[in-house]
């Protein structure tokens, strides 16, 4: 079992200062912003630079969900996460590209929130109503996960001082006023600063940490009974699951509303480009390193619960604090890392859920009349509101991390499917989104009421979806009109 935290006050005190920076962004965003406006509030005036947009998306998308529940996975899973995680991180990047034409739509038609692309593309209020509910579970679950997460780093840098129930709730305020000040502007520098840490704290975790764990002789032993070894010389389930663990990852992050604010963001296609080409070396390595530090977890605290298994990382930070100064210092850096990760998608993510809420629900549905300064102060109060509600769900955990990414997932990718088919194809039609759609989500809610979320080791949620896009072809396909393929052709060429 794991040795008691053994953090001194200067961890604590280095969290606390962290979190002032986070809402000092807040501020100086606030003071650099354009004016009062939605596109302002919500998009920075597309002003931010591609660097910055580029280590922020990552950072919201690296959560500590990423932190924590990768670890844990893999140590559950005897590392069979070597064989996922780099391929389905990489692959993210093709459901951003695929999701990229966003800007050159957002420029030509100013478009702010999916809802708004629904709207125009579909000419459906219902229609569009359903697949932001889809898509706003997805990014709901997400920044829950970080609620989580955000207890069990409090009470772990707080040397067990501060509960979990108070971690999350000092956490939580500092997200809110970060983003209630500061915008996308704030949000968007805040998550670049955070990204450039994770991205440091990794290195030194390769470099450093693992090192003092043992390194590849502790790796080694870890896989010598239970490990990729076995993986491989498992039935074909096995890579079955792989590959629909790929497929889910890939389009599941589409589903984000605050992937939308990201790509969107940027000034033209350019810009956006630029990112995809420093961005694919950080989004195969940094997820690994959290695999092997779960996989050397089974060497080193072998036989921790499902629920135990979730703070593997914390123990492994903590085990390396106690060996020696430079794993203490090593930790520490590391722990702020998980702070910086899980801090950074729960501003983005609640950010871009407020700025859908208030776009796409309060004026669709309600007042369409309102004014740039009503629709910002309705977003502040949802935003507000989302993050009460999210704090009374998450005080009792009863799914582990890796369980929650895949359960929102299996929702979001029924949303995915009639987005991105509409985006290239003008004969995609309301009438085959709502086939697709309706049925996709039917699927993945009578598995898990039957409780078989897997055919042979495929994922039921990923088999729904692939469905869904069948269904949204053929549909869309057998009932086309000339007028809906010339109108969708103005959204869309």
């Amino acid at each position: 079992m794991a040795k008691e935290f053994t953090w001194g006050i200067d961890l604590p005190i280095l969290v606390v200062l962290y979190l002032v920076l986070i809402i000092y962004i807040g501020y100086y965003s606030y003071k650099r912003r354009l004016g009062v406006s939605v596109k302002e509030f919500f998009a920075a005036s597309k002003t931010l630079g591609y660097v910055a947009l580029g280590l922020g998306l990552f950072a919201t998308i690296a959560s500590g969900n990423t932190f924590l529940g990768y670890a844990g996975q893999a140590y559950r899973a005897g590392g069979y996460g070597f064989l996922v995680v780099p391929a389905f991180y990489v692959s993210i990047l093709i459901g951003f590209i695929l999701l990229s034409k966003a800007i050159i739509l957002s420029n030509r038609k100013g478009y702010v929130t999916p809802g708004d692309y629904f709207i125009d593309r579909f000419d459906s209020k219902a229609l569009t109503i359903w697949l932001l509910i889809l898509m706003w579970w997805c990014t709901f679950v997400q920044f829950f996960e970080q609620s989580i997460a955000m207890g069990y780093i409090g009470e772990v840098t707080s040397g067990g001082y501060i509960p979990y129930a108070v971690a999350a709730a000092l956490f939580l305020i500092a997200v809110a006023i970060l983003i209630l000040l500061g915008g996308f502007r704030g949000t968007a520098l805040a998550n670049f600063i955070m990204g450039a840490t994770m991205v440091a704290a990794m290195i030194s975790v390769l470099f450093g940490l693992i090192p003092i764990l043992g390194g590849a002789e502790t790796l080694s032993k870890a896989l010598s009974s239970k490990g990729v070894v076995v993986a491989l010389s498992e039935t074909p389930p096995t890579y079955l699951k792989w590959v629909s663990t790929v497929i889910l990852i890939m389009f599941g992050v589409v589903a984000y509303y605050q992937v939308w604010n990201f790509i969107i963001a940027n000034k033209d296609l350019k810009s956006l480009r630029m990112q995809f080409k420093f961005t694919p070396a950080i989004y195969a390595i940094i997820p690994t390193i959290f695999v092997i530090l779960g996989t050397i977890g089974l060497a080193l605290f072998p036989g921790l619960s499902r629920m135990e298994s979730e703070k593997v990382q914390l123990y492994l930070i903590n085990e390396a604090a106690s060996r020696s100064p430079a794993g203490y210092v090593l930790g520490e850096l590391l722990l702020i890392a998980v702070v910086a990760a899980t801090v950074s998608t729960a501003a983005a993510v609640i950010f871009a859920m407020g700025s859908v809420m208030a776009k796409d629900f309060y004026v669709k549905l309600i007042n369409p009349q309102a004014d740039d300064k009503k629709i910002i102060n309705v977003s502040k109060i949802i935003m507000i509101a989302l993050c009460l509600f999210a704090y009374f769900i998450v005080m009792t955990p009863q799914l582990t991390l890796w369980e929650w990414v895949v359960l929102k997932f299996q929702v979001g990718l029924q949303a995915v499917s009639p987005l991105l088919l509409s985006m290239y194809i003008p004969w995609v039609n309301s009438r085959g989104a709502w086939v697709g759609s309706v049925t996709g989500f039917a699927i993945v809610v009578a598995s898990y009421l039957g409780k078989f979320t897997s055919i042979q080791g495929f994922d039921t949620g990923v088999l729904a979806f692939l469905i869904n896009i069948a269904l949204v072809l053929l549909v869309s396909y057998l009932t086309k009109k000339p007028e809906e393929i010339k109108r969708a052709l103005e959204v869309i060429t």
